[in-house]
């Protein structure tokens, strides 16, 4: 029996799931294979880089969902609110806290197999994330610096919030920092 079909989408789900867990190093291609029902051949077709593009292929996958996550602060409207449903959109994404950061579980260190190059793409993305920030910060009135710091901290509290949520098994820290978001970023 052919192996069942999946979708793009799906796929890049699966794929997402296994690297937040897992990481890059502990998601082994037999793992991958399982989570994604496809065998070694087909991933290697896809993928023809192995392990690295399918890890870059969830990074760029990742970005545009975050994308859309962030969409609302781009958006016109009282900037409170925008703050409140991007908020919303990242509990929503990660669980309420009780998923895993993506990009911190990519993000660990840098070997001479050509991660740089994922280590790179992180770090594009978590700069993308603050920057959004510090633009929502410097529309509600910030200076450019004083928008840089608040986003810093938004950041900062919104990692930590996911590692004390994961860690505890608790919501509550990370439904703190979303009620706080507001606050942190405009500096009220």
């Amino acid at each position: 029996m052919p192996p069942e079909k999946i979708s793009e989408r799906e796929l890049m789900l699966a794929l997402t799931a296994l690297f937040r867990d897992q990481g890059f190093e502990g998601a082994t291609l037999s793992m991958i294979s399982k989570a994604t029902g496809l065998k070694r051949a087909s991933l290697y077709h896809r993928f023809p880089g192995g392990k690295q593009d399918i890890a870059l292929a969830v990074v760029d996958f990742t970005e545009l969902e975050f994308k859309e996550v962030l969409a609302p602060l781009w958006e016109s409207g009282d900037v409170k609110t925008r703050i409140r449903r991007v908020a919303r959109n990242l509990g929503d994404y990660y669980d309420d806290g009780m998923k895993s950061c993506l990009v911190d579980s990519l993000s660990v260190g840098k070997e001479a197999d050509g991660r740089d190059i994922i280590a790179e793409r992180i770090a594009e993305i978590m700069e993308a994330f603050i920057s959004s920030f510090a633009a929502i910060a410097r529309e509600s009135g910030a200076t450019a610096k004083q928008a840089r710091l608040r986003a810093e901290d938004a950041v900062v509290r919104f990692e930590g919030s996911l590692v004390v949520a994961r860690s505890t098994g608790k919501i509550d820290s990370f439904k703190r920092w979303q009620k706080d978001l507001p606050r942190i970023l405009t500096g009220e």
